[in-house]
């Protein structure tokens, strides 16, 4: 059971990984989806997100939590699963010459962690951590800073070379750490945004401090989502390293999710000031897939605040302990 909660962990970093980007370009071939209306809140959205890339750098800082109950169905003698994460990735994109904002060449990020599992066999486990990443020209780096209870979780101390070594934090061989950064840059596409919205309509419109601000609320087509955007899913996640057919169990993940964003646009900056993300999730997934019959529940909301940087950061590859011993 142990890699159920595991997969519930990975999914989650990984969706939530998706939230807060955006390239929303649309095709001018199926005006009739869309109303006029629509159509200027989706040039709007497009607009603020293009204008980002022009800030040389911006920061912006998550806030995700999900709740999850995963039970055996045939084992009532395991009982339920009950997962709680929350945690907080502050990030710094910088853009190159030639970069937008689909691809940054460098970014800065610390990850805290707060994750809680009780019940299925398993006791209760609560365990925090503090990460740190860097990614630069196609690199990542990336140090444990902290965790709580200090055990011997034979993780690596200092910085190290994440993407050579990405078993080195364990758990994370279920990713594809290039293929996993290009989704988080990349989502949703130009054409994909055409045919992934469900409904996008305008929720609030209001003035603070002489500039005016609107609120646009997008329903996704989880399914669409997933055939035209997520497709690269099977490839940022290795599932088989848990046991688990990623063809089997992403189609039923899809097909019980429903997926929300409500953007906050300053219409006088045309830059986005928020997004809040709501992805719920109710699954009956079959004894086929972890070799036992399991219902899935959970929620995971993320909440993003983005945030001018009035200083471009110097964001370089960190010094790893064994190249300055062998430099020496």
């Amino acid at each position: 059971m142990n890699k159920i909660w595991r997969l519930g962990f990975v999914l989650v970093l990984c969706i939530g990984a998706l939230m807060p980007v955006w390239n929303v370009s649309h095709a001018q071939d199926d005006d009739s989806r869309f109303t006029p209306e629509q159509r200027e809140l989706i040039d709007t959205l497009n607009q603020a997100f293009t204008n980002v890339a022009n800030l040389s750098a911006i920061r912006y800082v998550q806030t995700q939590t999900l709740n999850q109950l995963v039970s055996a169905t045939d084992q009532p003698e395991v009982g339920e699963i009950i997962t709680n994460l929350v945690q907080q990735i502050d990030s710094v994109v910088v853009f190159e010459e030639g970069d937008d904002f689909t691809s940054p060449s460098r970014v800065s990020q610390t990850i805290e962690q707060t994750l809680s599992v009780s019940g299925g066999g398993i006791g209760d486990q609560t365990i925090e951590q503090v990460l740190d990443v860097i990614y630069v020209d196609g690199t990542f780096y990336a140090r444990i800073n902290q965790i709580s209870p200090s055990e011997d979780y034979g993780f690596p101390e200092g910085w190290f070379n994440w993407t050579e070594n990405p078993a080195a934090l364990p758990g994370v061989e279920v990713f594809n750490l290039e293929q996993l950064f290009s989704l988080s840059s990349i989502i949703p596409s130009a054409e994909i945004a055409e045919v992934a919205f469900e409904d996008v309509r305008l929720v609030d419109e209001y003035e603070e401090d002489g500039q005016t601000f609107q609120v646009i609320e997008v329903v996704w087509d989880v399914e669409e989502l997933y055939k035209n955007a997520l497709f690269g899913l099977n490839q940022a996640l290795n599932l088989e390293a848990l046991g688990i057919s990623t063809e089997e169990f992403l189609p039923l993940f899809i097909e019980g999710s429903s997926f929300v964003y409500r953007v906050t646009i300053n219409t006088t900056t045309m830059l986005p000031v928020s997004i809040t993300s709501e992805l719920t999730s109710s699954i009956e997934l079959p004894a086929e897939v972890f070799g036992t019959p399991l219902t899935l529940e959970q929620t995971v909301i993320n909440e993003t605040q983005f945030i001018e940087v009035e200083e471009v950061p110097e964001i370089e590859p960190p010094v790893i302990e064994e190249e300055a011993q062998a430099e020496q």
